[in-house]
């Protein structure tokens, strides 16, 4: 991370430091410590890895750093590497002065006042089933750092903020390979009997080299034998630009496959099988968005985010028809149209294009982008289908339907990876905080436009999230009568 350098910038981080209480001022010596993950059972990330805790350790403990300690939990990396590494493996972690862990706590009980933690709290979007935790981070004075908003330090609104710690690419590696094996059970399904069914969960795999080797075998069987006959040329979307999508092509390019463009997707629709490979189509927003005042002119992506509202989903009537599944890694929250909304799921049935056989719906807002993701799912029971003729989930793989897959901790999956990848990001900042303290100069921009809450208040970054915490449960309605769209102007969420 950088130091808040210019004086705008050090305005910025005095303002979240200035009025600390004492009992929260983290000293020159700190001591870190590490969570148990509980919130799922299949949870076996960690925020730093032995190795990261070793390296720390070895070059501060007994001058900036008086020790790291470990809550016993079911990780991928046994306790017995902490210790060797020189952590303290204790259930007491009290008296420590920052916790770290990658999911949020499963009880806010078990949050202890007046100390600071980072983790993923899922409550920027005002996300309702998480409003109780934020509420007891308030109430119990607790500062809260986010990753999903250590950010870079940009300017501009209109420009898309970088994450600089998180676990996108193994998201889309896991979610993509979990999709493989979505699409051929939707396939059995109708019939057909294809090698993606030979494609195991991502976490049934010792590593991530084990998963591509099976993967390329998957492949080699398309290239010899083709797919059925009977099989028309199927058809990959992939939706945004990040590191999420960036991992699911990093899975599907491993196959045989050709990159084609949107207009050249109607085309191939119309070869006859057998096909000896797949077919993968990028999704600009351009393809996905339209002005709704229906003037004509070159797409503006700045203005697109800087005024969503001004905007209509256009991917059911361009994208939807020509596409087998959907691969969605794009960020999305309410401000934003839905890429594919339930009426117009029941509307492409309704006029015989049943094409679509599967998402994998990698971002997993529920009933978001994806209007007919209903539910998350697990890692146990990754996938359900969409009946878009009755709008009714069903919690099994079915003929006549859309296969979804929507897991919520699909890094997990691949725990070693994505643990090492996440902890390499995120040990600069733990670096800079040991050696320069939590002080209102020394703390870098980065993280300190992550802080969501301190001194039993929402920071200003996130005095926002205020008015969502008192709405109701959201209900979502498709707007196909008589409605009046209200605009209002001005912050309500950061991108990122």
């Amino acid at each position: 991370g950088r130091l808040a350098s210019s004086p705008r910038l050090r305005r910025g981080v005095n303002q979240i430091w200035s009025h600390r209480p004492a009992s929260a001022v983290l000293h020159r010596d700190i001591s870190i410590g590490i969570l148990r993950e509980n919130y799922d059972k299949w949870e076996r990330r960690v925020p730093i890895t032995p190795d990261h805790a070793k390296h720390l350790i070895d070059n501060y403990k007994g001058d900036k750093l008086t020790g790291i300690y470990v809550q016993p939990s079911q990780r991928i990396f046994p306790d017995s590497q902490y210790e060797k590494a020189g952590a303290i493996v204790t259930e007491d972690v009290s008296n420590t002065d920052i916790l770290l862990g990658v999911k949020r706590v499963a009880n806010e009980d078990d949050l202890i006042p007046d100390k600071t933690y980072m983790f993923f709290s899922h409550v920027i979007k005002g996300q309702s089933e998480n409003m109780e935790l934020l509420k007891a981070v308030l109430d119990k004075n607790i500062q809260l750092f986010d990753y999903e908003a250590i950010t870079e330090d940009v300017k501009d609104p209109t420009l898309k903020k970088r994450r600089l710690v998180a676990f996108g690419k193994y998201a889309g590696i896991a979610g993509m390979i979990d999709t493989l094996q979505c699409l051929g059970r939707r396939l059995l399904a109708s019939g057909h009997s294809t090698p993606f069914l030979n494609c195991s969960p991502a976490y049934v795999y010792y590593d991530l080299d084990d998963a591509k080797r099976c993967i390329e075998e998957i492949g080699n069987h398309i290239e010899k034998d083709g797919l059925p006959v009977s099989l028309e040329p199927l058809v990959f979307a992939f939706t945004g630009n990040g590191n999420v999508t960036k991992g699911a092509l990093e899975i599907f390019k491993l196959l045989p496959h050709k990159m084609i463009t949107l207009e050249e997707a109607a085309e191939i629709k119309k070869t006859a099988g057998p096909h000896n490979r797949l077919y993968g189509l990028m999704v600009e927003q351009k393809d996905i968005v339209k002005k709704t005042d229906g003037v004509e002119e070159s797409f503006d992506v700045k203005h697109y985010r800087a005024n969503p509202s001004e905007y209509e989903s256009m991917f059911a009537s361009n994208v939807a028809p020509v596409c087998n599944v959907i691969v969605n890694g794009i960020y999305w929250d309410e401000r934003y149209p839905r890429l594919l909304t339930k009426a117009e799921m029941t509307d492409l049935y309704e006029k015989g294009n049943k094409s679509l056989f599967a998402v994998g719906d990698i971002s997993c807002d529920v009933n978001g982008s994806i209007e007919f993701l209903q539910y998350t799912t697990t890692i146990e029971k990754p996938f359900f289908s969409w009946n878009p003729a009755t709008n009714e989930a069903v919690d099994d793989i079915v003929d006549d339907s859309v296969a979804v897959m929507g897991v919520d901790i699909l890094p997990t999956e691949l725990s070693v990876e994505s643990s090492k990848h996440f902890g390499d990001a995120l040990l600069p900042l733990l670096k800079q905080i040991i050696i320069d303290g939590f002080t209102k100069d020394g703390l870098p921009p980065e993280l300190a436009n992550a802080c969501i809450a301190r001194d039993g208040s929402l920071t200003p970054n996130f005095e926002y999230i205020k008015a969502l915490m008192k709405r109701p449960a959201m209900v979502h309605h498709d707007l196909t009568d008589s409605h009046i769209l209200l605009r209002i102007n001005g912050h309500l969420f950061d991108s990122g």
